[in-house]
Parts: structure tokens; C-alpha cells; sequence
């Protein structure tokens, strides 16, 4: 693994980037859209510095291993990874017309602090659903 590690980590920084990960990749064979290439690099990539050290691509090719192995294992691997990825962007980046919708829907069920909100969090509830399934 570390042979292949330095292999691919052409400038010798000890880190591979998308573009060293995309090149390696097609030296064995395996071409991948833009997309598929990014959204591989992200599962490669759990701490989101835009690069790959040496432990996490081990756990990476480990990774890969057991999806080999068990192919059914990676589409509920990389949905449970987009899906918890959309909710924590979410959470750190709520959208403007979300937070004056759940504002609107809070005031219209009684917001306040005495327990209603039921609309809004219905709301809330709804439209992360919905951007979830349209991230499977």
C-alpha cells in the first residue's frame, strides 16, 4: 500500500489530491467521471483538507477491499455518507429561504419558546427528506 501511495503521490508532498487520486486511478485501468471521481475522493477524504494523507488512503484501499467484496455494501455506504454529509452542511449553512420559511412557520403555529413549532419542524423535517432523496 505505501509503495502504491508513493506511486501516486507524484510531487512528493506525502498527499495525494483529486488530480494524483484521478491519474492513479487510470493507470489501473479505471476511468470515472468527474463526478464519480469527486464524490470518491470525499468518501477517501473524511477530514475534507482537499487531500489524502497516507492513513486515509489505507483506509481508503481497505475500503475499496471490502466494497470488492461485497459490492451491495457500497450503495448503502456511499448514501448513508451523502446523506449525513447534506444534513451537516445543512446544519452549518441553512439556506435564506429556509430559515424565513421555518421563522414564518414557527410564528404561524404560536412559536415562542413554549412548545409549538410543529409546523416548522414538520417543515424542516420535509424538506431535508426531500433533499436527501434527491442526493440518492
Amino acid at each position: 500500500m505505501d509503495e502504491l501511495f508513493e506511486e501516486w503521490d507524484k510531487d512528493g508532498n506525502n498527499l495525494i489530491t483529486r488530480e494524483e487520486l484521478t491519474r492513479g486511478l487510470n493507470k489501473l485501468g479505471v476511468y470515472l467521471s468527474a463526478t464519480q471521481t469527486r464524490e470518491l475522493f470525499r468518501l477517501a477524504d473524511p477530514d475534507h483538507s482537499k487531500s489524502i494523507g497516507p492513513a486515509e488512503f489505507r483506509a481508503f484501499l481497505s475500503d475499496l477491499q471490502t466494497l470488492a467484496d461485497e459490492p451491495e455494501l457500497l450503495s448503502r455506504q456511499v448514501t448513508l455518507r451523502l446523506q449525513r454529509r447534506a444534513i451537516a452542511e445543512e446544519r452549518e449553512h441553512p439556506r435564506v429561504d429556509d430559515c424565513g420559511l421555518l421563522a414564518a412557520c414557527a410564528a404561524a403555529d404560536g412559536g415562542g419558546g413554549g412548545g409549538g413549532g410543529g409546523v416548522a419542524r414538520r417543515v424542516g423535517e420535509t424538506r431535508r427528506a426531500a433533499s436527501m432523496s434527491s442526493v440518492v
